[in-house]
Parts: structure tokens; sequence; C-alpha cells
């Protein structure tokens, strides 16, 4: 120990530790979850509002996924009306909202018809308990924390409605370790297969990406296991990036981007223009049908 008045102590402290060799097989591998609801249950539906375009589709698509009944809002004003014509057994609810935040939203449904009866969790990046206090004493029965896992939003649902999942688990391969099915394979699939599979993944259409794998195995079993694997797992960038780095690119296209939420609107917008695509926004469906009228699609 060094000491000095009026700076402060240093501490030294050595350890004797014996060295462990590592045997490569029993390097940490990646444990990848797949959870769908158990058969012979009643149909679950969930509401998400969340106002951030890609949590908000993200959340939606690991739902369904697994087999929930899933509608999305976003803000506090349509989650609102979206409960009370829709009645969902869930809420995941963003806390952060702008204008009625999350604990405003909350306390509004648990005063309508049926608001006492839905659960309600909350989504929220803080990481302070004086929040988690106001939250539960909103009405709100739980929480997840931002970034939040697939596997923690199951467990949530799982304790507060009782549903029962059938889980798989499989360890693979840390993504950095060179396999046999390294997405740079890709570089060599036919030039319109690449395209197409490219569009799937930036709409994040998994119905039609899992198509395109269908298709993939023929030629390429090896690969198309491995996208599949990526696929389930969410983990659509990487497939994104080896696709583009392997020249896929989508041609490009008129899209008409109707969204009240001026933020939505231009975030979406601004994404797919960089894709190539000639993109009118529209806030509202009259101005919307105005689009459609003097540029009809296909013109």
């Amino acid at each position: 120990m060094e000491s000095e008045p009026g700076k402060g102590s240093t501490f030294r402290l050595e350890l004797v530790v014996e060295a462990v060799e590592l045997n490569p097989s029993d390097a940490l591998r990646e444990v990848e979850w797949r959870v769908v609801l158990e058969p012979d249950q009643p149909p679950v539906r969930v509401l998400v509002i969340e106002d951030d375009p890609a949590n908000r589709l993200l959340l939606t698509r690991v739902l369904e996924s697994a087999g929930f009944q899933v509608r999305a809002a976003d803000n506090g004003g349509a989650g609102i009306n979206e409960f009370s014509s829709w009645r969902p057994h869930f809420i995941w609810l963003d806390i952060q909202l702008p204008g009625m935040n999350g604990i405003e939203v909350a306390a509004r449904i648990r005063e309508l018809a049926g608001g006492r009866d839905v659960k309600i969790a909350a989504l929220t990046a803080s990481v302070f308990n004086e929040e988690r206090n106001t939250v539960l004493a909103a009405g709100i029965d739980d929480f997840v924390r931002k970034p939040y896992r697939a596997q923690s939003v199951f467990e949530c649902m799982e304790k507060l409605l009782g549903v029962r999942y059938v889980r798989s688990v499989a360890a693979v391969e840390p993504v950095s370790q060179p396999t046999s099915s390294s997405l740079t394979q890709v570089a060599v699939l036919p030039e319109e297969l690449k395209s197409q599979l490219l569009q799937a993944v930036l709409l994040l259409d998994k119905e039609r990406i899992a198509e395109l794998i269908q298709d993939i195995s023929v030629v390429n079993p090896d690969l198309a296991a491995e996208l599949s694997r990526r696929a389930d797992a969410f983990e659509f960038t990487p497939i994104m990036r080896a696709l583009q780095a392997g020249g896929g690119s989508v041609s490009a296209g008129k899209i008409l981007v109707v969204d009240d939420s001026e933020d939505s609107r231009g975030l979406l917008s601004e994404v797919l223009t960089a894709e190539g695509y000639d993109v009118r926004p529209a806030d509202s469906g009259e101005l919307a049908l105005a689009a459609v009228a003097a540029s009809p699609p296909g013109s």
C-alpha cells in the first residue's frame, strides 16, 4: 500500500493462480432458444404499444413466431383505442412514449371496461429502482428493461398469464468461427435469388424469407441451414450484409409510406430511400389516396 496525505492511497494485491489450458471443444457455445405456445391453449391476444418502428416490428414478429395473436400501435391514443375494440389479454407498453407516456396510458386503460383484467408489462430503458417503483405503482404488472432478449419477454408472459410453451434449445458454434455453412456462400447464388432474399430481409418478411431459404436448400443445403438458423434467431443484419457483399441488390420501385407519426414516417422513408426505392410519404389517408390517383402503381 502507498499513501500520500491529501491525495489518497494506492493498494496493490498479488494473487498466485494456476494456469489452465482451455480445450477448444470446451469453449462456450451460443445457446439458441426456440419458443412456441404449447398446443390446446386458448388463443392469446397481445397488444404492442411502441413508438419506435424497428422495436415495434421486431417485438411483433417475435410474438407472432411463438403463436400469439398480435396487434400494434405507435402511440398511446391508438393503443387505448385498440384495447377498447380488441380486448387483448396482454399489453407490452413502452414507458417513454411521446405525448401521453406509458404510465398515463396504463392508468387510462385500467379505468376502461376490462381494464382491470388485462396484464400490462412495461418496456423501459431505465435501470433506476425509483422508476421501477413508479411503474408498478401505476398499475403495471411487471417490466422488462431494454435492450431485452426474447427469452425475457416469454418468461414475463409465462409468469403473468400462465401460458405454457414448448421450448427447444440447440448449441451452435459462435458466429465468428468459420464453418462450411458460412454466409459468404450467398455470393454464388443466382442474382435473382439474391435480390429476392435481400428484399425480403429488408422488409422483415419472415414468411417470404422462409420460402426463399427453401429454394436455396435445393442447391446448397448447408447455406440454407445457416440462413434458417439466423432467421429463426432474428439475426437479419448479418444476412443483409452478406447479401450486399455478395452483390445482392433490390430493383428500385415506388413505395408509398402512410403514417401519421412524423418520426416513424421519416425513419421508414429514409431507410427505403437508402435502399434505392422511390418513396412518397403521406401523413393521412386522404393524401395517400391523392398520391395513388396521381401516380398509380406500376406507372
